[in-house]
């Protein structure tokens, strides 16, 4: 693959680590775009370090700092693992909503390519089939009482033309809870499954600028029966500076959050910027 090329990929792939913060199972993203773009290290053991910075756009909020770390692994062709965590620390001491700060859960994952539907000699559909587990490692997960947290779905994508990538997304999830309430009030309750889908585009501007815009839809029922829709959006602008170094911009909102405290629930725009890189 010649170097323009390269830089295209991995900025693609960056786009998609910035701009998936609204589902489910990022490690599988990132491997998914890997095997997609083929943008993999020549070693079977390969990963990432990213760090960003954003902030929620209401008068209440102050930044924070995310960094990120995850280690995948070839088992085969077709199958990898991987393992991912991420920090944040916010900018302020002041910022009274602590669960959302320090370590997030741990995942570990599973991928397997699944199939590969030709279109024409080429164009195809690749399928990838994901799992994965999480361990409440975060604060946040810990006060809700989470035990661990399983999930399973197939991602698909295809290369439309050399300016365009489309990926779609399908998962259920299954949290096991000790309590059915997330809170000490018992006024927020767990949620035991939910169901999530992603649609993204991604255009290539030029050899080192890409743009994806990026659409979500999450089904939750708690354990009050209420049901829980969630519909997001997100935009990513990202720069490649060389093939293992990119830096990017990003917006995402959704209509709603359902956290552990109630007044923070209405927090549904986040604006940001990143950087990452690739070994």
């Amino acid at each position: 693959m010649e170097t323009k090329g390269k830089f295209f990929l991995l900025g693609v792939l960056v786009l998609v680590i910035g701009a998936c913060d609204l589902a489910r199972a990022q490690g599988t993203a990132t491997l998914v775009q890997d095997e997609l773009l083929g943008i993999k290290q020549d070693s079977k053991w390969h990963g990432f370090v990213s760090t960003g910075y954003s902030r929620n756009r209401d008068q209440f909020s102050d930044g924070f700092f995310r960094t990120s770390f995850q280690l995948s692994y070839d088992l085969k062709p077709g199958r990898q693992v991987y393992a991912n965590i991420a920090y944040l620390r916010p900018d302020s001491r002041y910022e009274d909503d602590v669960l959302r700060f320090g370590f997030s859960d741990l995942s570990v994952g599973l991928t397997q390519a699944a199939f590969k539907w030709k279109l024409s000699e080429k164009r195809a559909i690749n399928g990838l089939a994901f799992f994965e587990g999480s361990a409440p490692t975060s604060d946040r997960s810990r006060r809700a009482s989470l035990l661990g947290l399983a999930t399973a779905g197939l991602a698909m994508n295809t290369m439309v033309s050399k300016k365009l990538i489309l990926t779609s997304s399908h998962s259920f999830s299954y949290g096991l809870y000790q309590f059915d309430t997330s809170n000490q009030l018992g006024t927020q309750y767990n949620a035991p499954y939910f169901v999530g889908n992603g649609l993204s585009a991604i255009v290539r501007l030029t050899n080192q600028l890409n743009w994806i815009n990026g659409y979500s839809f999450t089904y939750l029922e708690n354990f009050n029966g209420t049901v829980i829709k969630i519909n997001g959006l997100s935009s990513t602008l990202s720069y490649i500076y060389t093939p293992k170094i990119s830096f990017g911009t990003f917006a995402r909102w959704r209509d709603r959050l359902v956290t552990n405290n109630q007044l923070f629930d209405d927090d549904t725009v986040v604006t940001g910027a990143f950087g990452r890189y690739i070994f």
